[in-house]
């Protein structure tokens, strides 16, 4: 008959620990451009945030960001840098601005390029659509 100490080491010898928490990327730059069949309303402002997808979910996101587009631009791109070779997918989000922020959000998501990648928003639709409410 085993200890009850015994089993549990015992079954913690197979398990492997669940990863330490994961840094969010980076949001380092916003620019906006004109490129055919973009989504923004030129002249338009958002505030954009990056987080990083692993295996085993999502990070805390990245410090917010605005940019108001310029007066013929309706894209943004995001160059957002990343630390860790876990990161596998980029999430961008757009909303309006205002504090606090409200009304509707928009979710890109890109496979990541590391250690920097830039994603551009505003072409191909969002991934996800949803509500932020205060």
């Amino acid at each position: 008959m085993s200890l009850v100490g015994d089993i549990i080491m015992d079954l913690r010898a197979r398990i492997p620990d669940a990863p330490a928490v994961m840094n969010p990327p980076t949001l380092l730059s916003l620019t906006s451009q004109n490129i055919s069949g973009g989504a923004f309303q030129p002249g338009s402002a958002h505030t954009i945030a990056a987080t990083g997808t692993t295996l085993w979910g999502e990070t805390l996101n990245s410090g917010l960001l605005s940019i108001t587009l310029g007066p013929s631009d309706n894209t943004i791109t995001a160059q957002v840098g990343i630390s860790g070779f876990q990161i596998q997918n980029i999430n961008v989000y757009e909303a309006g601005t205002g504090t606090p922020l409200t009304g509707t959000a928009d979710m890109w998501a890109f496979p990541a390029i590391s250690p920097v990648g830039n994603y551009t928003l505003g072409v191909g639709g969002p991934a996800m659509g949803f509500v932020h409410t205060a």
